[in-house]
């Protein structure tokens, strides 16, 4: 479900750009953002499931994924499905992450690797049929259906999560620490930079997009460092 509307709108840039009467360069950031949020808070929600329990993250992530499609579908301006779409993709995160966690805990060592292998083949399915799926909802039931058809299908995965799955995770030692300022620098330092690099061929290396660019290698620089601490 995450891969499919990483790849899902796609196809619906056009359509989009219609609906809401805006330019091609602002509503591909429904792209944008929704991979950039993924990028960002990975690695961190993968974390917070360790600590607090991996089926409890997981189960959130199909409800904050089910909310976030909904908004979406409602959405009535480029800036609404915007800022809809970084929250589906906030429960993305806490799916991706989790998901395979909770493969790599349950399964013993000698059906581990077959796991995974269903996981990723399931993913990659997302990735390779997202594209003409929105195509027919978009020639079938229109765009919104696009959000719309998430809903079963993650209340759906919600249910099973919680009748079937064992809690994970949660026993980790007090006092550990959530690294949210590097998950700051890395979703800021990513924004800025495809930000400049999607200007540069438009108005050129102005003011702009040359501090924007700085500000995108000092944020960069300054995660390293204190990843290094």
């Amino acid at each position: 479900m995450v891969a499919v509307d990483q790849r899902v709108l796609l196809v619906a840039l056009p359509t989009l750009t219609r609906t809401f009467g805006t330019d091609l360069t602002t509503i591909q950031w429904t792209l944008l953002i929704y991979d950039l949020t993924l990028i960002g808070l990975v690695i961190t929600v993968g974390r917070v499931g360790d600590l607090f329990g991996r089926k409890r993250i997981y189960m959130t992530g199909f409800l904050v994924f089910i909310f976030g499609s909904a908004l979406c579908g409602l959405s009535q301006s480029p800036a609404q499905l915007i800022l809809f779409r970084c929250l589906q993709a906030i429960g993305g995160a806490m799916l991706t992450a989790n998901g395979r966690a909770i493969v790599s805990t349950v399964f013993p060592p000698q059906e581990r690797g077959k796991a995974l292998g269903y996981t990723s083949v399931a993913l990659h399915t997302g990735f390779l049929t997202g594209p003409t799926l929105g195509g027919f909802l978009i020639d079938t039931l229109g765009w919104r259906w696009i959000f719309y058809l998430n809903l079963p299908v993650g209340i759906l995965g919600a249910y099973l999560a919680w009748k079937v799955m064992e809690e994970t995770g949660g026993n980790e030692k007090a006092g550990v620490k959530i690294d949210f300022v590097g998950a700051f620098l890395l979703l800021a330092t990513n924004t800025l930079f495809l930000y400049t690099i999607r200007d540069l061929p438009h108005e050129g290396l102005n003011l702009t997009s040359s501090a924007l660019l700085v500000l995108s290698l000092i944020g960069k620089s300054v995660r390293v460092l204190i990843e290094q601490i």
